[in-house]
């Protein structure tokens, strides 16, 4: 069988000239090699577009020399879209300089740019990114036959066979040698690389601009220290300045602002603590979170909307040292990794990450780690606890919201209050407020407390439950945060560290601390031990007091009485939802059953169960300096 001829190749063989462009170095030319200097980029205020008639109908060239002349005084240039004006380095030698050019208009994938007398229109790059050459490049010009026209051709800077492809396909139709559109495409390499290191250098300031800082001067903390030395805050002024700020408190659930404010302020122990805000729908459970953030200097805490699996771990080494972190609404429903990283920082104070990254020297990926350092103090606030597992609870202080209708009635008055001319008039009271917490938060140093050693054998907590250890551990942080904030009404010790050959300095907590913790620990105890939440606890409380009144019309057991959950709701004043998931969890606890109501066909009611109640009191055992032990 014989061979099959091959067929002719309509190209044309490559001459020894075209042959020499294929090689790596075409940029190579005397003058106009790739080690030309770049051009330098200035700002510039207007844009130059050419007329489509003259500028675009190219002057006879003649040799090279000619073209040089045109290029050697370059007029100011100017960026159209961009604001930039180009002006070019010193020639590389007198024989051939490097060409002005002008940037006639820019975009993100577009580039209209003056060389000498040619207008090159660039389509395909992408001004974000470095290192993108592939574009299609359109450029006007007189054919051997003498008509104007235009060439329009794909080339990719970057590699020597596709440039010299394009020089030949460009110099084979119109008029033009091919020394000056290879200087050319040098030129516009050093464009694309100048324009897009400075969108590059752009983009970095406008985020580097968000950066929270918080200017004080030295007479203002001077002051805010002294201020701490003679009043205590914790006694009462504290709750003064909160209730001016939108806190609506009450003698009885006063505690509650300041355990957010101790919270905010244990970002600087090693041990701080967090809280979660417990309540329905519209009770006002972010206020106080927002409240908080106005206490705080800009710099010192971090307010999100959601956390996403790997958002913690993206902070550097340590921009979260010593934070406060605020989440708006909390859930682990659907956990897609973010909380188990929360769990890592509040327990352990740092997160390290196992991270694929590319060796540049060597070109081989390795496993490398990353630290993203605490300790911080958490915030959010929840509706219910339905899929908050025991992991995540027993790592927050649970702070319920005050439901009542007389709390309702004071929210709504303070909301009118603030909306009159007299609360127009406070305003300026209240951006005084937070600028004295901001300055007290700022000079509060991160300073060592510990607990004296003749209280060792008398602080006791209640050991019943394994959860309990965690919740003394809150306990003891929550003694050393009240200390930390009267530092500078404490002395302050020192004791020798063998291992440095320096000193630590501490300061010791004293009986008022003691005393102070107590209280708060002791209204948060029985809501940190409960095994119902406290809106749940509500409605079963509402449960008892319903059947011991119809037991008592009636003169039944109250285990007899039967009831529905739209009777529960109205007797609570209770929506529809918080009623059915507080149902939900007192059926699977067993505190109700559920029964038949007989004549009434399917519908269901409900009977008190003969389980006892599970809200121990069993106390925390808490001393008290001063009593016996």
């Amino acid at each position: 069988m014989g061979r099959i001829p091959a067929k002719p190749k309509d190209k044309q063989r490559a001459t020894p000239e075209t042959e020499a462009v294929e090689v790596d170095d075409f940029f190579n030319l005397p003058g106009v090699g790739l080690e030309s200097p770049a051009a330098t980029v200035v700002p510039g205020d207007r844009e130059i577009r050419p007329e489509p008639g003259p500028l675009l109908d190219p002057a006879p060239l003649g040799d090279v020399e000619n073209e040089e002349a045109v290029i050697d005084e370059p007029s100011p240039l100017a960026i159209g879209d961009t604001g930039l004006q180009v002006a070019t380095s010193a020639p590389v030698n007198d024989a051939a300089p490097t060409p002005a050019y002008q940037v006639l208009s820019l975009s993100e994938h577009e580039l209209e740019i003056q060389v000498g007398d040619r207008v090159w229109h660039a389509t395909g790059f992408n001004i974000k990114r470095l290192g993108v050459y592939g574009l299609t490049l359109k450029v006007w010009g007189v054919t051997h036959e003498g008509e104007r026209n235009f060439f329009v051709g794909d080339v990719n800077l970057a590699r020597s066979r596709s440039r010299s492809e394009f020089v030949r396909n460009l110099t084979g139709y119109l008029v033009f040698p091919e020394e000056v559109i290879r200087r050319d495409l040098h030129v516009l390499v050093t464009a694309l690389e100048a324009l897009t290191r400075e969108n590059l250098r752009k983009q970095t300031a406008e985020k580097q601009v968000h950066v929270k800082t918080f200017e004080a001067t030295g007479d203002e903390l001077a002051a805010a220290e002294t201020y701490l030395r003679e009043h205590d805050l914790l006694t009462g002024a504290l709750y003064d300045d909160l209730e001016k700020l939108g806190f609506v408190t009450q003698p009885g659930t006063r505690w509650g602002a300041l355990v957010l404010y101790l919270v905010a302020t244990s970002r600087k122990l090693s041990r701080p603590l967090s809280v979660l805000s417990l309540g329905l729908a519209s009770s006002g459970k972010s206020m106080g979170q927002e409240i908080m953030q106005g206490l705080l200097p800009d710099d010192e805490f971090y307010s999100f909307t959601r956390l996403t699996p790997k958002s913690l771990s993206h902070f550097g080494p340590h921009d979260l040292t010593n934070k406060a972190l605020f989440l708006d609404e909390f859930t682990a429903r659907g956990d897609d990794g973010s909380m188990s990283q929360l769990k890592s920082l509040l327990s352990r104070g740092f997160l390290t990450t196992s991270l694929a990254s590319l060796n540049r020297v060597t070109g081989v990926v390795e496993t490398v780690s990353k630290d993203v350092h605490g300790p911080v103090s958490f915030f959010s606030a929840i509706t219910h606890e339905r899929g908050l597992d025991d992991e995540l609870r027993s790592r927050f202080l649970i702070l319920p919201v005050d439901e009542s209708s007389e709390q309702t009635r004071r929210v709504m008055e303070k909301m009118l209050e603030r909306d009159t001319e007299d609360g127009l008039r406070q305003e300026g009271e209240r951006r005084e407020i937070r600028r004295k917490y901001r300055l007290i938060q700022k000079v509060l140093q991160s300073v060592k407390v510990i607990i004296p050693e003749a209280w060792r054998e008398k602080i006791k907590f209640n050991s019943q439950r394994i959860t309990y250890r965690r919740k003394f551990q809150m306990y003891l942080s929550l003694v050393c945060v009240i200390t930390l904030h009267r530092q500078f009404q404490r002395r302050v010790s020192r004791l020798p560290d063998p291992s440095t050959g320096g000193e630590t300095t501490f300061i010791t907590a004293e009986a008022e601390d003691i005393r102070l913790a107590n209280q708060i620990m002791e209204n948060l105890f029985a809501v940190a031990t409960d095994e119902l939440n406290p809106v749940n606890r509500r409605v079963y409380e509402q449960i008892k007091v319903f059947c011991q009144a119809e037991a008592s019309a009636k003169g039944l057991p109250e285990t007899e009485v039967s009831f529905t959950r739209r009777e529960i709701r109205y007797a609570a004043q209770l929506d529809e939802t918080p009623t059915r998931r507080a149902f939900e969890q007192l059926l699977q606890l067993e505190y109700v059953e559920k029964v038949r109501g007989g004549d009434q066909g399917s519908r269901h009611f409900y009977r008190l169960s003969h389980s006892t109640d599970g809200h121990e009191s069993d106390g925390l055992h808490l001393w008290t300096p001063g009593e016996g032990t």
